[in-house]
């Protein structure tokens, strides 16, 4: 698979976020894609990993903020800021990073606000890496 492959299936850009970055960054994907040296068995392997990973955490994490939990809020934005990065979900990933900050900085008005925003950005990440899934024979 090359980045331009990878690229014409992920293009997908967060119109809000840095000038409508893409969701998924697809050299990242090729990086991957080239350190397993296979038929996109292994990229399509870590796809369904984070994607069932990330799901569970967004939905803890969301309850967590309804429930005042800040502090496991800050654990899965966490755990999703390094999961999302390894995967080329490069501006979600720094949403989660910044909602972390944003939780260690006990700024009440930005951290929900910036909850819903990681739960949003992660609907485009879902709907992205689904698509590569598709073109990958999942």
């Amino acid at each position: 698979m090359t980045v331009d492959f990878l690229s014409e299936v992920v293009d997908c850009r967060h119109p809000d976020v840095l000038g409508g970055q893409p969701v998924i960054d697809a050299e990242a994907l090729t990086t991957l894609q080239e350190l397993a040296d296979d038929d996109g068995e292994f990229l399509l392997e870590l796809v369904e990993m984070f994607l069932g990973d990330a799901a569970q955490r967004v939905e803890g994490m969301q309850a967590s903020a309804r429930g005042s939990d800040w502090d496991a809020v800050a654990g899965a934005a966490h755990a999703l800021k390094s999961a999302s990065a390894n995967l080329g979900a490069l501006p979600f990933s720094r949403s989660c990073a910044q909602l972390e900050l944003s939780v260690r900085g006990g700024v009440a008005t930005e951290m929900f606000s910036d909850t819903k925003r990681v739960s949003e950005m992660f609907s485009d990440v879902q709907a992205v890496l689904a698509r590569l899934q598709a073109c990958l024979g999942a």
